[in-house]
């Protein structure tokens, strides 16, 4: 006698991509750029290589402008890495929050700039 599955056979399996993320998505716009449902545009990014465009998109309650314009840097990192692997981009991007993604560099002076403690 087979025991019993603990797995629903009629389970809908939802992709990675289309699953909802409280850090952002990037969505291609295409020539009839219809609004994101329940997400609020954040920035635009355009490709350089072959002017793919995309929204940076949060869910209305995550919205963060700091970590949005993080994330088009990200996506334009993301570009270039596309096009030097000769991969199409995807038409949905699952963006990363800010602790996966490298830190900000600190600010930097010259050798010589004096500094005011105050």
């Amino acid at each position: 006698m087979r025991a019993p599955s603990i797995f629903r056979s009629d389970a809908v399996v939802v992709p990675m991509t289309d699953q909802p993320n409280p850090y952002g998505m990037a969505k291609r716009l295409r020539k009839n750029a219809d609004g994101i449902p329940n997400s609020i545009v954040m920035a635009i990014v355009v490709c350089d290589d072959c002017g793919a465009r995309f929204a940076v998109t949060h869910r209305g309650p995550f919205q963060d402008s700091p970590l949005a314009e993080r994330q088009a840097v990200w996506l334009k990192d993301r570009f270039v890495w596309d096009h030097i692997q000769e991969n199409k981009h995807c038409g949905s991007i699952r963006l990363p929050a800010s602790h996966e993604m490298k830190p900000e560099p600190l600010a930097t002076f010259p050798p010589g700039t004096p500094f005011n403690g105050s």
